[in-house]
């Protein structure tokens, strides 16, 4: 995906807004975009080449990054950041959940948000369905 850096944000700093950590693996679809529009999905995958997006954009998707990378580095837990991958009707698709205590079976899907975004139930339904899209995949991978 192409990016404009119309407000002049230094290199190394556009560089790292830039660069995506996020990894479906050899799967068709990830579990956080299982949930979206397909045929936004489908155009957003047509045309991504054609689709710009300014740096300055990237600064919230950035900071996520940023705090989930600072908590896993704190994380003594032995179940965290595991990328799990099913398959339905010949559709693979993958989900990597944050955290898992095996005590009380809970999974853990860490969220950094606005208030403003937290208010919008689309947003807090599309966080439930990922949380039962990885207890899916954990049911079956018996982890």
């Amino acid at each position: 995906m192409p990016y404009t850096n119309i407000h002049n944000i230094p290199e190394p700093l556009a560089t790292a807004l830039a660069t995506n950590t996020h990894d479906k693996g050899d799967a068709h679809i990830s579990v956080t975009s299982l949930w979206k529009s397909p045929q936004m999905v489908h155009l957003t995958a047509q045309h991504e080449h054609e689709i710009f997006i300014d740096i300055d954009n990237l600064v919230p998707s950035f900071i996520g990054t940023a705090v989930h990378k600072y908590i896993e580095s704190l994380d003594r837990s032995r179940v965290k950041e595991i990328r799990l991958f099913s398959t339905i009707e010949g559709i693979t698709f993958s989900g990597q959940f944050d955290r898992y205590e095996m005590d009380g079976a809970i999974i853990q899907d860490y969220k950094v948000t606005s208030a403003k975004s937290f208010m919008y139930e689309r947003h807090r339904s599309d966080w439930e369905n990922q949380l039962n899209s990885y207890a899916y995949q954990i049911g079956r991978a018996h982890v």
